[in-house]
């Protein structure tokens, strides 16, 4: 590792090595770069958030939180502590504008007049994660009654061509 790219805890200021980082001990979590500490207090913390909402008899392991790799060209400088969110660009053709719409949303005996899609790699975690999206959108536009949903698998075409589930759900 040499010094311009000198890796530290954006929680702590502790330093990161590249090997803690393969051996995912520290890295990104929900876009900010942890320590192995950080990472396993992060880890603790969201294991009894998710325990506090789930019945008492589904005990969740800390091992089931993810944390992702980070490559050397993503790594934020020691002068760009900035903390990025990816969730905008987690559906087809990035961030969606709802505010640039003109037809107004519909009722729950409406038709429907918008459609938001949705996409996911065929793998356990990439449905989970696409369920958390459609949740949380879900979540933050309580005026939205879904009339329809399509699905289609196909492939999908970015820097490899993988096989994709996509969700068409029409409000």
């Amino acid at each position: 590792m040499n010094d311009v790219a000198k890796r530290t805890c954006q929680g702590c200021s502790a330093e990161i090595t590249a090997e803690q980082i393969a051996q995912r001990q520290a890295g990104l979590i929900q876009g900010v770069l942890l320590c192995p500490k950080c990472v396993a207090e992060k880890r603790r913390r969201a294991a009894q958030q998710a325990q506090a909402a789930r019945p008492p008899a589904a005990p969740v392991d800390e091992a089931d939180i993810a944390i992702s790799l980070i490559d050397d060209d993503e790594m934020p400088t020691s002068e760009s502590r900035v903390i990025r969110s990816f969730a905008s660009k987690s559906t087809l053709g990035g961030a969606h504008h709802d505010d640039k719409l003109k037809r107004p949303l519909g009722g729950p005996r409406d038709a429907a007049s918008r459609v938001r899609t949705f996409h996911a790699k065929l793998t356990e975690a990439g449905l989970a994660n696409m369920d958390e999206q459609i949740n949380e959108w879900l979540d933050t536009h309580p005026d939205i009654y879904i009339k329809t949903v399509t699905s289609s698998i196909g492939i999908f075409e970015a820097k490899t061509k993988e096989p994709h589930l996509f969700l068409c759900l029409f409000h």
